[in-house]
């Protein structure tokens, strides 16, 4: 609400005449906290379409940012433009079951989700890439049991067929190091095969999401009705506490993690940033006026897309 006044004040001609008789510090002090909200304040980047919109998540190149309807059961594709009437709109599929995991394939203008099998015995997801442009479904996996994923680790797509399971690469080779739920505690593992980290028992794994360059796990643990994030170095165990939030999202880089922190008691969400370089974290700046859901970072974690009211914006990452 304060940018909203500082605004209308600014605006209005008797404010500008105000700001003009201001002490040289006091008018260098709004018009630094103006440019500000100004420079962090949000930008739609799809709009809300009948059911709403969810799981935003960036390409590799910050081009294009892929989304699904409300439902799930709908994929598209938008690429950025500054001008928000010169942004091409694609949707790559339209059936059931697309779910929220989904990766842009390294290297090509191309997307991989998961499809159901119809025609196979028990229904199973494969997964499937596609091109932006046209329907031309290529099919990935040959498997007749479940699975999760897309995962993109390490420039890689993978998949595993639970969370007990290890991940392997689409030629079926596996990772060489371990993140998975063993008893219902979340187990890593290093490329040695040593288990450097177990949760504890008392903490339930309300999920877990590996970095793309494949050395670190923000892992969402339960106590009681707290969750906490912890961001685990997978080559040693080391633990960086985050405190209080959910839903963790990395940079493509792997150098920075996004997670939202509830505040019920004035019914919002806040927006943390932690920098793994320099061991720091931020609130992003100029959402006020929302109540962020579902958020994505870009390639190198200077932009954060999330879900508003079923529209999806994008904000700026500063502090930093």
């Amino acid at each position: 609400m304060f940018k909203l006044r500082l605004q209308d004040f600014l605006d209005s001609p008797a404010g500008l005449f105000q700001v003009h008789r201001l002490p040289l510090w006091l008018t260098l002090l709004f018009t630094s906290v103006f440019t500000v909200l100004s420079v962090a304040a949000p930008k739609k980047a799809a709009d809300f379409t009948g059911r709403g919109l969810s799981a935003p998540l960036w390409s590799l190149d910050d081009r294009f940012i892929a989304y699904t309807t409300a439902d799930q059961d709908e994929l598209y594709v938008v690429e950025l433009n500054e001008i928000k009437a010169k942004q091409s709109l694609y949707r790559v599929a339209n059936l059931e079951g697309v779910g929220r995991r989904f990766v842009f394939s390294p290297g090509e203008e191309r997307i991989v989700y998961r499809s159901i099998a119809a025609a196979i015995k028990g229904r199973p997801d494969r997964l499937v890439s596609c091109s932006f442009y046209q329907q031309d479904n290529t099919m990935l996996t040959g498997n007749s049991s479940p699975i999760l994923g897309p995962y993109l680790i390490e420039n890689k797509v993978m998949y595993r067929e639970n969370l007990t399971a290890p991940l392997k690469t689409l030629d079926n080779q596996p990772w060489d190091k371990g993140v998975y739920l063993d008893n219902g505690e979340l187990t890593v593992t290093n490329t040695d095969g040593k288990t450097v980290f177990k949760s504890g028992s008392g903490e339930e794994v309300r999920g877990f999401e590996i970095s793309p360059d494949g050395e670190t796990v923000a892992a969402v643990l339960q106590t009681g009705t707290k969750k906490t994030v912890r961001l685990i170095q997978i080559s040693s165990g080391n633990v960086i506490d985050l405190g209080e939030g959910r839903w963790p999202s990395w940079s493509a880089d792997g150098n920075r993690v996004v997670i939202l922190r509830d505040k019920p008691d004035i019914e919002y969400a806040e927006l943390i940033v932690h920098d793994l370089t320099v061991g720091q974290s931020r609130s992003v700046m100029g959402i006020n006026q929302f109540w962020p859901d579902e958020p994505a970072l870009n390639r190198d974690g200077t932009r954060v897309a999330f879900v508003h009211n079923g529209e999806i914006y994008i904000t700026e990452v500063t502090g930093f």
